[in-house]
């Protein structure tokens, strides 16, 4: 049975937070932190009633850890991008043993953040790699024929990509200026 109970924690800032802790058979399984006890209390009841629901309807919760993930689309995958593995390998440790389901457009976001100070090629790039290893969740996730509860959204849908500025300021070169002075004027008339 999963219950929840809510803590009071004071900041060295002098600011209170409420931090709501699901237990289940007496363990911690999953915590959040709020600044309104009341958005602490809604979210724990609104966890619990989730839970039932899907207890009561025979789904099982997701438990699969984005390692895990990212291992089977690695063996999955026949593309031709040499860089990938490395994108999917950057990936892993920034989410680890995080649970599909807890990996959110805003956790997304914070992840990437240090990215963009590199070009929006890059971050872009991360991004894409992301997406496609969810993608492939999902597409699990349709499977009949397998039993592990996967996702059904992929998050990175609600996190947008940077503008790229795919400009190129080119300057003649000494040699290219000579060479359009000393050209023959065309008339085109």
């Amino acid at each position: 049975m999963l219950n929840f109970h809510i803590i009071k924690v004071d900041l060295k800032n002098g600011e209170t937070r409420y931090r709501t802790i699901l237990t289940k058979s007496g363990k911690g399984i999953k915590t959040k932190t709020f600044r309104r006890k009341q958005d602490a209390r809604t979210w724990g009841t609104r966890s619990v009633h989730e839970y039932q629901e899907h207890e009561a309807q025979g789904v099982r919760p997701c438990v699969i850890p984005f390692v895990r993930l990212s291992d089977e689309y690695m063996t999955w995958w026949s593309g031709k991008d040499h860089d990938r593995a490395r994108l999917v390998q950057w990936w892993s440790v920034q989410l680890g043993k995080t649970v599909l389901t807890e990996i959110t457009p805003d956790l997304i976001r914070s992840k990437l953040k240090c990215k963009r100070l590199l070009a929006p090629a890059t971050y872009n790039k991360h991004l894409a790699v992301l997406s496609s290893i969810l993608d492939f969740a999902t597409r699990q996730q349709e499977d009949d024929s397998i039993l592990d509860q996967y996702i059904d959204e992929n998050p990175c849908k609600k996190v947008r990509s940077l503008t790229v500025n795919n400009k190129v300021v080119r300057f003649l070169s000494d040699q290219e200026k000579i060479r359009l002075i000393r050209a023959p004027c065309v008339n085109m008339t």
